[in-house]
């Protein structure tokens, strides 16, 4: 993916974090990540640390922090169960694949 499209994704509707759907409210402060998606850090998504219960459908969940302006990897990881990541207020995006939902937990 090449740097324009990373922005143009950032700056449309898919850099939001949008609440995952559940049968009650999420509690105030949490922040979800939905399980497909590039998010602009500090716009769509605060730093922090994030957990993902894993793989959805028996897949490979996937993750990767990445630098603003050339979005160079500065980390990424996969997992098949439980993972967790830190996303640092100097990254420039977070993008996630195939991940159950991500939940803030500090």
């Amino acid at each position: 993916m090449s740097l324009t499209e990373l922005e143009e994704r950032a700056a449309g509707k898919q850099a939001g974090a949008q609440p995952a759907p559940t049968q009650t409210s999420p509690l105030k402060g949490t922040w979800f990540i939905g399980e497909l998606g590039t998010y602009l850090v500090g716009r769509g998504i605060p730093a922090g640390t994030y957990e993902s219960a894993g793989a959805i459908g028996g897949g490979t969940c996937q993750w990767t922090r990445l630098k603003g302006g050339n979005a160079a990897v500065l980390a990424s990881g996969s997992a098949t169960g439980r993972t967790k990541v830190t996303i640092q207020k100097t990254d420039g995006f977070f993008a996630t694949q195939d991940c159950a939902n991500w939940q803030r937990i500090s």
